[in-house]
């Protein structure tokens, strides 16, 4: 067992701070290592991701500097710092966003990430422009107070007989690239013809987002993509999707 109280302390200070000093490392084993699990329970670094070959973990530069090294090292793992700030990564994302929305005039940009606000516009306009092949549902609301909605599309003229098809994206409040599927596909769903022969036999339900809250905190505070939060460890809306599919 590590001794992870006195850092852990430590560490938990530096996140809820916001330290720009957070780093991506890459470890040269598995996300699933045991070392690299515990080190993770024990609230030391935050696993980001891994590929074949090798674990991406964030680390704050206060638990750089007291155990996570000692322990690779003493593990005999190999780890190299893959990016040195990646608070000004994010901080360069959010002011490419922000740019990039100004000058738009469509209600969504697939070149960039948006917002609930922008969400839910861009729901509102493929309700309008979707006519009667569009339902928006509400399949539950958040303790902040936000709908997680539910977009059906099919064509109610068809006879045959259809096939159910369910996407959930933004479980995970900073995994922001599954939302931004989830609503490239409903666009291509709406605006693509080469798609509405499908809508015929079909019947999606999509989800883009559906942990709301989380998903708005990692927009609005300066470090939730850098570092798990509350709002992303916890779904605040359940529901079970079979109950909108029957």
């Amino acid at each position: 067992m590590l001794p992870v109280l006195p850092v852990f302390c430590l560490c938990l200070a530096t996140l809820v701070q916001g330290d720009a000093s957070i780093q991506m490392w890459s470890v040269d084993v598995l996300k699933n290592n045991d070392v690299i699990r515990e080190l993770e329970n024990g609230g030391y670094f935050d696993i980001w991701g891994d590929n074949t070959t090798h674990a991406q973990i964030l680390v704050s530069s206060t638990c750089r500097s007291t155990l996570v090294q000692q322990v690779l090292e003493s593990s005999e793992m190999r780890y190299w710092v893959e990016v040195e700030d990646v608070m000004s990564l994010v901080q360069q994302e959010r002011i490419f966003m922000e740019t990039t929305k100004n000058n738009r005039e469509h209600p969504m940009d697939w070149n960039v990430y948006h917002n609930t606000a922008d969400v839910e516009k861009f729901i509102n306009w493929v309700k309008e422009m979707g006519g009667c092949f569009v339902q928006v549902l509400t399949a539950a609301t958040t303790e902040e107070g936000r709908h997680v909605l539910v977009i059906k599309v099919t064509d109610p003229f068809s006879d045959e007989p259809k096939t159910k098809i369910w996407i959930e994206a933004g479980i995970h409040a900073r995994e922001w690239i599954s939302p931004a599927v989830s609503l490239y596909i409903l666009n291509l769903l709406i605006t693509d013809d080469s798609w509405r022969d499908l809508l015929k036999r079909t019947e999606w339900y999509i989800v883009p987002v559906v942990n709301p809250d989380g998903y708005h905190y990692s927009f609005t505070s300066e470090s939730a993509r850098s570092v798990n939060s509350v709002h992303d460890m916890q779904h605040r809306a359940v529901f079970m999707p079979h109950n909108l599919a029957q």
